[in-house]
């Protein structure tokens, strides 16, 4: 029998030793280069230009039987660039908006909502109401289109400006406000095919503010759209990701398009 004395038993625990105090090292090392990491993407994230935040107040006309109907709506939106050292990695321009889609009442005759969203029937429809404001002053952009140096010019333009209704967003109404699936688009021109006789939507203007964004489209319409806005879902309900090639108004349209950011 082989009996092993102190000596090599004390060097095999040293040896175990070395070899834990190395890994350790080793693990403190990464940890330090995983911190180090971290701080750096923190630092360079915040090296792009923005967040620029500004509102939008669109202004709408519309002559009623009643007489003239003037209507406001304020949203906001946020943009920032992605033109510093990461300049290249991810998306060149993040872009959001909050608020809600605006209401112009006219009592029995049903409500008319403008989105958030453009109209698909429009080429020229668009949305937010900051896109359609920078798309009116493209005189202020640069050659490359839409930098952070164009967002400073924008932010600087004070006029009202007037906006040609075929670039609303899109505009639609309930036929039965009880009944989500009743939704329809409302054509800028066609007013008074949907609401009746004497109806027309006149002229619609475009200014930077510092209102408060405007809120209230819970209490604009029923029960049902809290429903939605819970499920995340279409207004018939449909939750799913996939939708038909050519889906009825319905389903394409959601509390997304409703209120945003808020």
């Amino acid at each position: 029998m082989t009996i092993f004395k102190g000596p090599l038993i004390s060097n095999r625990m040293q040896s175990s030793a070395l070899i834990a105090s190395s890994t350790r090292q080793r693990e403190n090392a990464f940890l330090k280069i995983a911190v180090i990491l971290g701080l750096l993407a923190i630092t360079l994230g915040g090296c792009g230009s923005g967040p620029y935040i500004s509102r939008y107040k669109l202004t709408i006309y519309v002559q009623t039987p009643r007489g003239l109907q003037v209507s406001t709506g304020v949203t906001q939106n946020t943009v920032s660039f992605n033109d510093g050292v990461l300049k290249g990695l991810g998306a060149e321009v993040l872009l959001s908006t909050a608020g809600e889609a605006q209401v112009i009442d006219f009592g029995d005759n049903g409500k008319l909502f403008v989105l958030l969203t453009n109209d698909y029937n429009r080429r020229e429809s668009d949305a937010p109401v900051a896109q359609i404001f920078a798309l009116l002053h493209k005189k202020v952009w640069d050659a490359v289109g839409v930098t952070a140096a164009t967002e400073e010019r924008l932010l600087a333009i004070k006029e009202l400006t007037e906006v040609p209704l075929r670039m609303l967003p899109m505009l639609v109404h309930f036929k039965d406000i009880n009944d989500p699936l009743t939704v329809e688009i409302v054509p800028p021109d066609e007013l008074s095919s949907h609401f009746g006789p004497g109806f027309r939507l006149l002229r619609a203007t475009v200014e930077i503010t510092t209102e408060p964004i405007t809120t209230g489209i819970s209490s604009a319409l029923p029960s049902w759209f809290e429903i939605i806005k819970m499920r995340r879902s279409s207004l018939d309900g449909d939750a799913g990701t996939l939708r038909s090639p050519n889906p009825p108004l319905a389903n394409r349209l959601s509390s997304a398009d409703f209120t945003q950011g808020l």
